[in-house]
């Protein structure tokens, strides 16, 4: 009866054990993470923690459901992984990366706690776990991996192109009642606060930074080229009548991006005619720029004049912006002051009180200490990308989305301080980055 009693226990151990590791309850873990990215990316506005959350006499009052919450998701998410993992005896990796951002991440919090800023102090953990996140659900099978990141990448990417599309929907709503369209600052749709133009763009980011990955998998199927097409138009006419600039910019740079990953991949591959007839286009695409540079340089047909008078010359231009000056004098006044906020003794340049990036007004608020902290961060998981990109096998046509996400969104971070002053915007980054060292983990035995 004893030997009954302990072979039952032990099968059923056994069958706890294949359950728990079996890929039917992971594929469900995986889809609540997907799931719970889409929605709390769509409706962030919602789940700002400065929209739920007041403080009355010296209390935290919580008025609903906030990012606090979508937390605890990721941790049972977290932890039922690395269980996983080490049920199936799979070696950690030190991440560097991650022990870089944790230490600023609590240093920050303690600053935010001594300046009784109490609802900000949570960002401590809500951001390294959307990295974290971003590493551990991508299973340890390189069978699967490129799916996987390929759901979570555009589960984000539509999720932030409908709500920036909803409050670029307010604006021309407002628009038809007024007969005036903002171009500066207008409500949210969601909240209905008032944000900048430069806010509402960051939803449309990673839809312009993935437009020739798109393209090229859905180069067979006429009808998802032409939605593709169509959502494209729609975010850059949204771009255009608001003056916006960025993301203009972002998909000449994206495409080219992704032409240059796409051919490093292939060219060993080419026919000997395939890469005569891309070279030939690489010359006439470089003869055509150099004209244009010409027609720019010496005003040719009255080209520089219609630059001056587009809103491209605006602040300076793309190439000499004022932020670039913001941003020089702003470090200077940064290492003046390495532990105050210099925004109390004087403004940076003209009216500009503050830097016109998210390193930099995590360092005017917090010390040059966490600034460098940050630094050393992006460096490491800078050279994660890099070695992505560098990757040639079968599975690494990942990069053709992740990298062009990876350098558009930090490139957003670099020109707007939309990253601190809406700390959770910084999630999205860092979900891209934790997804690249994941992926770089699974597939390179020599990573640090």
């Amino acid at each position: 009866m004893n030997n009954s009693n302990i072979c039952n226990k032990k099968r059923l151990s056994e069958y706890a054990y294949e359950f728990f590791l079996s890929d039917r309850i992971e594929g469900f873990f995986f889809s609540v993470v997907c799931a719970t990215i889409f929605t709390a990316s769509m409706f962030h506005w919602r789940l700002d923690i400065d929209h739920n959350l007041s403080v009355r006499d010296g209390v935290l009052i919580e008025n609903m459901l906030d990012f606090g919450h979508i937390f605890w998701v990721e941790v049972i998410v977290a932890i039922y992984y690395i269980i996983r993992k080490y049920l199936r005896n799979i070696k950690f990796h030190f991440d560097a990366a991650l022990t870089m951002l944790i230490c600023a991440m609590l240093l920050v919090a303690v600053l935010d706690y001594h300046r009784e800023d109490y609802l900000n102090v949570q960002y401590a953990w809500l951001l390294p776990m959307a990295y974290i996140i971003g590493k551990v659900v991508l299973t340890t099978n390189p069978l699967i991996i490129n799916d996987r990141l390929e759901k979570m990448f555009f589960s984000l990417a539509f999720g932030i192109f409908i709500a920036s599309a909803m409050d670029f929907y307010n604006n021309f709503r407002l628009a038809y009642y007024y007969k005036v369209l903002s171009t500066e600052f207008w409500m949210s749709f969601w909240v209905w606060s008032e944000e900048s133009r430069c806010t509402y763009e960051l939803g449309f980011v990673l839809l312009t930074a993935s437009f020739g990955y798109m393209i090229y998998k859905s180069r067979k199927h006429i009808c998802g080229i032409i939605l593709i097409l169509i959502v494209n138009v729609l975010i850059q006419y949204c771009d255009i009548v608001v003056e916006g600039r960025e993301n203009r910019l972002l998909i000449v740079i994206n495409v080219v991006l992704f032409s240059l990953l796409f051919l490093y991949d292939r060219w060993t591959f080419f026919s000997e005619k395939i890469r005569k007839i891309v070279k030939r286009t690489v010359l006439i695409i470089g003869a055509l720029i150099v004209l244009l540079v010409l027609a720019f340089i010496f005003n040719i047909n009255g080209f520089y004049d219609r630059y001056l008078a587009s809103n491209w010359s605006a602040g300076g231009g793309v190439l000499t912006n004022v932020r670039f000056l913001v941003d020089y004098l702003a470090f200077k006044l940064m290492l003046k002051y390495p532990t105050e906020n210099y925004a109390n003794y004087t403004n940076v340049y003209d009216y500009y009180y503050q830097s016109h990036s998210m390193l930099l007004e995590y360092g005017r608020l917090n010390g040059f200490t966490v600034y460098l902290a940050l630094v050393l961060f992006r460096l490491i998981i800078i050279k994660d990308a890099i070695i992505l990109a560098f990757k040639k096998n079968a599975n690494s046509w990942v990069k053709y989305f992740l990298i062009p996400g990876f350098v558009s969104i930090n490139m957003y971070y670099s020109m707007e301080p939309n990253g601190y002053a809406h700390r959770y915007f910084w999630m999205i980054g860092l979900l891209i980055s934790g997804m690249i060292r994941g992926w770089n983990e699974v597939n390179d035995k020599c990573m640090k």
